[in-house]
């Protein structure tokens, strides 16, 4: 029960930060298609700059819930915790391998959410205004880490088949896949967006895809909470 509430948490969290990344990029790319007044794209830019301090605050807090659940089975399998814990790890040598993978994935994502943290807070702060090149440049280290953490989570995906139900694996696989998708999106266009125009287009997009991992996410431990629930009932009554 523990576990599916950190879960949900951390999902509800990643689906927040997804909405406020997806809502700045979509501003974003509307600003630079469109010409506005100056008062007014005064204050758009300030609720974008506050949006896109949230976005990666949100991922942070979410990485680190996420930790927290992956360090669990860890935790659990090394005797740390009661035995009577042990008999939820199915097959623990490959559970405990894909909570190692977990644990690795996250920590890279909560490195590159504290990167973007970084830079939003530095503009939002100073009300920086970087030039084309250097925007791309900063964005460029963060979505490396990003990259990192999809590519760790989709290798050690592998490892779900053991672990889990055929309806779980196939909904957070496909967010996997969909979250991976968006980094490889946000890492090509670092190396090939011509104008904002171009950086605002591609973002929109990989937010999108991020948000539907994210309802995907969330979809799966709600699944799996009702399944828990309801297997420990059926189990009170014998």
């Amino acid at each position: 029960e523990i576990d599916n509430a950190y879960n949900i948490t951390a999902d509800c969290l990643f689906f927040i930060g997804s909405v406020c990344v997806l809502v700045t990029a979509s501003w974003n790319f509307s600003f630079s298609s469109t010409s506005i007044a100056a008062t007014d794209a005064d204050k758009a830019m300030f609720w974008i700059s506050v949006l896109a301090v949230l976005g990666p605050l949100i991922y942070l807090c979410n990485a680190f819930v996420e930790i927290a659940v992956a360090i669990r089975p860890i935790r659990r399998a090394s005797g740390e915790y009661h035995h009577q814990y042990l008999p939820l790890l199915t097959t623990a040598t490959s559970c405990r391998v894909q909570s190692h993978w977990d644990l690795l994935s996250n920590i890279l994502f909560g490195i590159a959410a504290a990167i973007d943290l970084t830079i939003a807070l530095h503009r939002h702060i100073t009300d920086s205004t970087e030039t084309f090149s250097s925007t791309v440049d900063l964005r460029f280290i963060s979505v490396y880490w990003y990259f990192l953490s999809g590519s760790t989570a989709v290798f050690g995906f592998q490892h779900f088949s053991f672990c889990t139900s055929p309806i779980y694996r196939l909904l957070i696989g496909t967010g996997d896949i969909l979250f991976l998708t968006g980094c490889t999106i946000d890492l090509i266009l670092s190396c090939l967006a011509r104008s904002e125009e171009d950086i605002c287009r591609f973002l929109f997009l990989s937010s999108i895809l991020w948000l539907v991992n994210s309802v995907l996410y969330l979809v799966a431990d709600v699944i799996a909470h009702f399944y828990n629930t309801r297997k420990n009932n059926d189990a009170a009554h014998f």
